[in-house]
């Protein structure tokens, strides 16, 4: 009989094989633009067609000073990853920093969930938000009311649909008399309530984590919320080896946590945590003990199954205190800047843009000419496309009978009924023999008010599909009238095969 230990590690080495062979650049990274001034801690998105690098801490060249930013820095993407010119944009009101695992891009709004203000020396308990206009500007920053419980640095924040989720981290003193080596890990939740157009409502408390822990990481993968890694105390051998997921409810609340069964080993804290399809990605983390390196951790779920986790080693020159910010439209994968090593050095500061690229299984999108390459990123083209929050006023599905994912939502919320959801792309081949199909062969009209037909355009969506798990398209989504997913369908239907569909859905609420 073959040993159990030598089918894993087989199992191991093929899917760092099978990740290694989804990057399409040979030395792993490519470098890009890099940033104007060498930046850590700070928080880094992708916005429509724009990378944003927001806050942080640098040092003024030539100097050891520190300089606690405000600044926020946008570069528009080219299709094959490289960066136009770096340029100011709209700055922040106040100094954000430690948050690498703290800022979200949703529907192309862009939140800075609390962190730490250098200036001040205070935990932040607000939200900033703020969306980009068509030429890649952003708006002014708005801010959230504050969170009721007791502030923390080092901590992650998710987003679930309706939902943004901080998740523990580092907690003040409980005394105003204590000294700040008083801090202590925390295991509170807290989720704030997003509204339809982006801005942030209110707070209130979720369920709370199993255990108190800081410098941990979270991503959402498969319709779950996991959380692996970090230290439980403030000793730096304190590391987590647990992992822990829960699921997210039809509201966008989160579930119970539960213990996920497989451990990590070895476990790590602070890394730049990312998601990317159905890979959950640590990058630079440390293990036992603090020491930094150049590791790339991550792991694959994939049939209600999260993998071992596999190792690439990689080759540049920051290590600490970067952020990843993920292009979920092009599969681009952005670290800039960073830090090589401890130490109040300005040297350790890195102003390098690393980037690579995830393939996908979508039919390739027409590559622009140099001309309207050069127009887009000096303003010129309508990129109003790109911008997600402008579909918040669109009133009708595209397709007949379907309605806007936020009108789904709402009217499951009044009606309980079953639904099912439609998501695509204009621009996978499946996905226009579908959309024909709906067009020619399929009557909405026969089913009445007994399910709820919604639609979700992936690119205009980006994130909400890989909140629900949907890498491939055409897919087909189905929930019970509680909410509760009951089955995926990842092919194009014909009309019997939609009809089949649908009263299988009605027929189980």
């Amino acid at each position: 009989m073959i040993n159990k230990k030598i089918i894993s590690g087989f199992f191991l080495f093929l899917m760092v094989c099978v990740f290694a062979c989804l990057l399409y650049a040979n030395d792993f990274f490519h470098t890009t633009t890099p940033l104007p001034i060498a930046t850590q801690m700070y928080g880094a998105v992708v916005l429509g067609d724009y990378l944003y690098v927001i806050g942080g801490n640098s040092y003024i060249p030539g100097t050891l000073d520190d300089l606690w930013q405000t600044s926020v820095w946008r570069a528009f993407i080219y299709p094959d990853g490289s960066l136009e010119k770096w340029e100011k944009s709209t700055p922040l009101p106040a100094n954000r920093c430690y948050i690498e695992n703290l800022t979200i891009a949703l529907n192309d709004v862009v939140y800075v969930v609390c962190g730490w203000n250098a200036t001040s020396n205070v935990n932040c308990k607000t939200i900033l938000w703020t969306r980009p206009l068509p030429n890649g500007e952003l708006e002014p920053w708005r801010e959230s009311p504050p969170y009721p419980g007791v502030g923390v640095s080092n901590s992650v924040a998710v987003s679930t649909p309706g939902y943004i989720h901080l998740l523990g981290g580092l907690g003040d003193p409980q005394s105003k008399s204590a000294s700040s080596r008083a801090r202590t890990p925390v295991k509170e939740a807290w989720s704030a309530r997003v509204a339809p157009d982006g801005s942030v409502e209110k707070w209130e408390s979720a369920d709370p984590l199993p255990v108190p822990l800081w410098f941990h990481h979270a991503g959402v993968v498969g319709g779950k919320v996991w959380i692996w890694g970090g230290l439980r105390t403030t000793d730096n051998k304190s590391v987590n080896d647990t992992i822990y997921y829960s699921e997210i409810l039809p509201s966008g609340r989160l579930g119970k946590w539960q213990t996920y069964e497989k451990k990590l080993n070895p476990a790590f804290f602070g890394a730049a945590c990312s998601i990317s399809g159905d890979y959950l990605l640590s990058f630079f983390p440390r293990y036992a003990g603090g020491k930094s390196n150049y590791d790339i951790l991550f792991a694959r779920y994939e049939n209600n199954i999260l993998s071992n986790w596999g190792l690439i080693n990689a080759k540049t020159k920051a290590k600490m205190y970067t952020a990843v910010a993920t292009d979920y439209r092009n599969k681009i994968l952005f670290l800039p800047g960073g830090r090589s090593e401890h130490g109040a050095n300005a040297a350790h500061l890195d102003s390098s843009v690393y980037c690579f690229r995830l393939k996908t299984d979508d039919a390739p999108t027409p590559q622009p000419t140099p001309d309207l390459m050069m127009s887009l990123a000096h303003g010129h083209g309508d990129q109003t496309a790109r911008l997600s929050y402008t579909y918040h006023k669109i009133t009708a599905g595209v397709h007949r009978g379907f309605h806007t994912y936020e009108q789904s939502r709402a009217i499951f919320e009044k009606k309980n009924k079953p639904v099912l959801i439609y998501f695509y792309t204009k621009t996978a081949r499946n996905c226009v023999s579908q959309s024909k199909i709906l067009q020619e062969q399929f009557n909405p009209a026969v089913y009445g008010d007994n399910i709820i037909l919604a639609e979700l355009d992936a690119q205009n969506y980006p994130q909400l599909s890989q909140q629900y798990g949907v890498f491939r398209f055409p897919a087909w989504v189905f929930f019970n009238s509680r909410g509760k997913e009951i089955g995926r369908k990842l092919q194009v239907l014909d009309a019997s095969g939609l009809d089949s569909l649908i009263r299988y859905v009605i027929q189980n609420p």
